[in-house]
Order: C-alpha cells, then structure tokens, then sequence
C-alpha cells in the first residue's frame, strides 16, 4: 500500500500520465542504449598478446589513454596472452581490416616466432601493416645482490671453468630473454642452462630466491629490483648505455665484443585497411608520442623513444627475422 502511495504521489491517479510516464522511461532507455552502442562501435580494440601487469601491456595502456584523448574516442587493451603472441595476432587476424581492432606487441611477436615455430598462422610480412613504432629497450643481465660476480668477466670466468653449470632465467621459450641467453653463450664461447618461466613475475622470484643463477629481463622488471639493490644488472644488451642505467656497461663494453640485442614494440593494424582509415590512426599515434608525458611514461617503463618514428616496420622484418633463424639454428631454439 505504502509503495502505491508513493506511485500515486509522482505520476499521479490519471491513466493518461501513467502511459505519458512509461513512454518516457520507454524514450530514455533507447537513448541510453543508443549512446552505449555508439560508444561500442566508435571505440577501438588494442590488443596485447601478453598478460596483464607485464612490461608490454603497461605500455600499452600508457599508449591507450594518450590515443584516446587525441582520437575523441576510447582506446581499450584487450589483453589475450598464450602461446608466444599467436593467440593475439590471430584475434587481430579475425577482425575485419576497418582500423577497429589494432595489436601492440614487441618485436617477439613479429620476428622471433617466425624463426622458431614451424607451423605460423600468420605471415608476418603479409598479415600486418605497421602503424608505428613506440620505442626501443635493451635488456638486462641480472644476478642477485649477494651473487660471487662483481662484473661480467668474473660470470664468464666461472662459466668458462664450469661448463653447462650456470643457469639462465628467461620469461619463456622462444622469448626475446631466451635468445638473448643463447646469442650471449654463443658469442662468449659458453656453456648456459636454460630455464624458462611462464613470464617475467615468476623467473624474477625464482633469481631473487636463488633458484638460478641469472636472467635476462626487460628494464621494466628490472629497474625496480636494481633500485632496491636486490639485484645487481652486470650490462644491458644494446650497443650503447641505457639512459635509465647510466652507469651500467654494455654487453659489449663488459666482455662480449660486437654483442648486440635490442627489442622495440610496435602497433600494427590488419593487412588491407584501406590508406584512409591508416593515415588518421598513424596520425594520432604520432602526436601521441610527441606528447612529454607519454615520453616520459614511455622512458619510465625502459622505452627509448628517441628515433623511433624514423623505424621502418617492413625493414626491421627484413633485417631481424635472418638474424634470428641463424641463432636458432645455432642454439637449436625450435617450438613445435
């Protein structure tokens, strides 16, 4: 009774203004629907083929939130990890090529998988158009704090009188951490025993634990731990100091001359969007980077993105797909 008093008190005892009621509750639901499918068919997909909280999808929703601005529209990650990106790039695959669903991925993606998977759902040269390059980033060598290797030439020494002794971590088989390990044994003339994790979380755990006895990983990972001096990064993999490590030697530099390994992220759409959906979408991405505080983010999370608009995709495929089939075949590196 209570409830029909209240009722009664807003619309009133007329017939007419119940029906007048229920057409407007009627109008604004189709309103609100209209509004919600016109956000859902205006926003944009950016998939990342890596799980949530990890270096790539950091970047990615950095990326995300400074495309939407610039776009007027949202940008949402999509996150859809497993199987070394394959699970990603073939969801971008299944999207129609209309610039509504974009991937954002590190160079594993791209032209490592290529070099040691067999079976390829995708062509990297044909499957993808390249939107923009974000950035480059080394990666680090780590021991713990209290490892007996004060610099690289005391771990090469030991791994020379110890062959096959000394154990590597990296994020997973086939990942850039796992070539990265495998180019360093090969080039130092070492023997290094591989052990690979499901991600960066869990191989770093098991380094701090004392579980092995090094790893490779991105900056992302590492900068926190090296600042709170539990691990100790004995030279970063690219050919020139890191800015966020400034007194952090090379690979190079440290005991492996010509040792050179760098990862870079890009975005990518699906072959055969048309020019004039692309050009608005490289675009943004471009003003997107030009903006301080995504550089700065970017550069917080081990992203170099100085240079990284003159990269070119297509060339970059041309270049590190050989590359890396040579050091899989030497390092017998191969998912099947």
């Amino acid at each position: 009774m209570i409830l029909g008093k209240r009722t009664n008190a807003v619309f009133g005892s007329s017939p007419d203004r119940l029906r007048r009621a229920l057409a407007i509750a009627v109008a604004s639901s189709a309103l609100a629907l209209g509004a919600s499918t016109t956000y859902a068919q205006e926003a944009t997909r950016l998939i990342v083929p890596f799980p949530p909280g990890g270096g790539t999808d950091t970047i990615a929703r950095s990326v995300a939130q400074t495309l939407s601005d610039g776009l007027g529209y949202p940008v949402v990650v999509d996150n859809r990890a497993g199987a070394g990106g394959i699970i990603g790039a073939s969801a971008l695959l299944q999207a129609p090529p209309d610039g509504k669903t974009l991937f954002l991925s590190s160079n594993s993606v791209f032209t490592i998988n290529p070099a040691v998977r067999p079976d390829m759902p995708y062509d990297p040269n044909a499957s993808f158009q390249g939107l923009a390059i974000l950035g480059t980033a080394p990666l680090c060598l780590l021991v713990r704090s209290d490892a007996p290797w004060a610099d690289l030439a005391a771990l090469l020494t030991t791994a020379k009188q110890e062959p096959g002794k000394l154990t590597y971590a990296s994020f997973g088989p086939g990942s850039v951490a796992h070539f990265a390990g495998a180019l360093l044994a090969d080039e130092a003339g070492i023997e290094l025993l591989h052990v690979p994790y499901k991600g960066s979380a869990p191989a770093m755990q098991d380094l701090l634990g004392g579980r092995v006895d090094m790893s490779f990983d991105t900056v992302t990972a590492s900068l926190p731990q090296i600042a709170a001096n539990r691990v100790r990064c004995l030279g970063v993999t690219s050919n020139t100091r890191f800015e966020a490590l400034p007194d952090t030697p090379t690979l190079d530099a440290a005991g492996v001359p010509g040792y050179h390994f760098t990862t870079w992220v890009a975005v990518v759409a699906k072959a055969g969007t048309p020019a004039n959906v692309l050009g608005p979408l490289q675009a943004a991405l471009k003003n997107a980077l030009a903006q301080p505080a995504l550089a700065s983010r970017l550069a917080s999370l081990g992203l170099a993105t100085a240079g990284a608009s003159e990269l070119n995709f297509e060339a970059l495929l041309a270049e590190e797909i050989p590359r890396y089939q040579d050091i899989a075949s030497r390092a017998a590196i191969r998912i099947d």
